[in-house]
C-alpha cells in the first residue's frame, strides 16, 4: 500500500485493491512500524475514487477497541472494510501475546455482524461473520470439519502458490507439508498432486468466502456484488 501513489500506471490496470489497516495511528505502528501509518493512509487516499479498495483488519489484542475509527474513516474516505482473526502458522508468523480472549473477540465479531446489517461499511458477508463468530476455538484455527460450514473448495478450485513455486491447497499450510513445484512440474502437474491433508474448515477470512462465494450460496455472491460496485 506505500508504493500506491507511485504506481499510478499499475493503479489503472487493477480492478481491486486490499490494503493491511489495523486501526489508527498507534494501533497500526505497533504491529506494522512507526512511520507506516502515514505511508499506509497516504496509498489509500491516492486509491479512493480511481479503483474500489477494501482494507484488511486482522483482529488481535492490540485493536480490538478500533472498530468506529476504522468504520468512521472508511465513511469519510470512501472504502470498505474487512476482518480477519489470526489464522496462520508460527512458521509464517507468530501470534504470541496477540491473540484476543475467545469471549472478547466474540463480542467484536458480533458487534461487526450488527453494524453490518445497519449498513456500515462493511464488505464481509454476514454468512461469513455469523460463521466466524461461531468458531468454537479461536486457538484452534482449523478442523476437519465444522457442522453446517462451507464444504473447504482449496485445492479443488483455488489454490496458494508460495514465492518458490510450492504449491498448496491454501496458506495455512505453507512450509507445514511436503508441497509440489510449479517451477518443477508445471501448474497443471503440482495441482494434481495437492491434498487437503484433512482439514475441512477453517477461520481464514478469504478462504472462508472463497467457499461460500464458489459454494454458490446466493446472498455471498451478492454481497460480493454489492460491495464491488459501491
Amino acid at each position: 500500500g506505500h508504493l500506491i501513489p507511485e504506481r499510478d500506471e499499475a493503479l489503472a490496470a487493477v480492478d481491486h485493491i486490499n490494503v493491511s489497516l489495523d486501526g489508527n495511528r498507534e494501533a497500526h505502528e505497533a504491529a506494522r512500524g512507526a512511520g507506516t501509518f502515514d505511508r499506509t493512509m497516504r496509498g489509500i487516499r491516492h486509491a479512493c475514487g480511481r479503483v474500489p479498495l477494501w482494507t484488511i483488519t486482522v483482529l488481535t489484542r492490540r485493536n480490538l477497541d478500533q472498530v468506529d475509527w476504522l468504520l468512521e474513516t472508511a465513511e469519510n474516505t470512501g472504502f470498505l472494510t474487512t476482518f480477519q482473526v489470526l489464522h496462520h502458522n508460527e512458521t509464517i508468523g507468530s501470534s504470541d501475546g496477540l491473540r484476543p480472549d475467545d469471549d472478547e473477540l466474540r463480542q467484536t465479531i458480533s458487534r461487526l455482524l450488527d453494524l453490518k446489517r445497519q449498513g456500515a461499511p462493511i464488505a464481509s458477508s454476514i454468512k461469513f461473520l455469523r460463521y466466524l463468530r461461531d468458531w468454537p476455538d479461536f486457538n484452534q484455527t482449523r478442523c476437519a470439519q465444522l457442522a453446517g460450514a462451507p464444504p473447504c473448495l482449496a485445492g479443488d478450485l483455488y489454490c496458494n502458490i508460495d514465492v518458490d513455486g510450492s504449491l498448496y491447497p491454501c496458506s495455512l499450510f505453507i512450509d507445514e507439508v511436503d508441497a509440489p513445484n510449479v517451477r518443477s512440474s508445471g501448474f497443471a502437474g503440482a495441482f494434481a498432486e495437492i491434498g487437503r491433508n484433512g482439514c475441512g474448515s477453517c477461520v481464514a477470512t478469504c478462504f472462508s468466502e472463497y467457499n461460500l462465494l464458489f459454494g454458490l450460496d446466493w446472498s455471498t455472491g451478492w454481497n460480493w456484488v454489492r460491495a464491488l460496485r459501491s
